[in-house]
């Protein structure tokens, strides 16, 4: 189902950024981001049972989409 939720989500963010009226565009990058951190994490705690918890990745997921998504913006 997650796999499913980051597609989705992909899919209806760049509607969001692509939409010709002023919203939101960094809401849906942090789920986004999340998201694919989430998914990330999952896959690697199938592979590595060491790791605990794939939250982690989450948080780092949408820390990095965020901070290239405004980094590029700003150059």
């Amino acid at each position: 189902f997650l796999a499913i939720f980051v597609i989705g989500r992909f899919v209806l963010t760049c509607f969001t950024i692509l939409l010709p009226i002023p919203c939101g565009d960094f809401s849906p990058l942090f789920i986004l981001g999340g998201g694919f951190g989430r998914l990330v994490g999952e896959i690697l705690k199938l592979l590595f049972p060491s790791i605990s918890t794939a939250a982690g990745f989450a948080v780092v997921g949408a820390a990095g989409l965020f901070h290239h998504s405004c980094s590029f913006s700003l150059t």
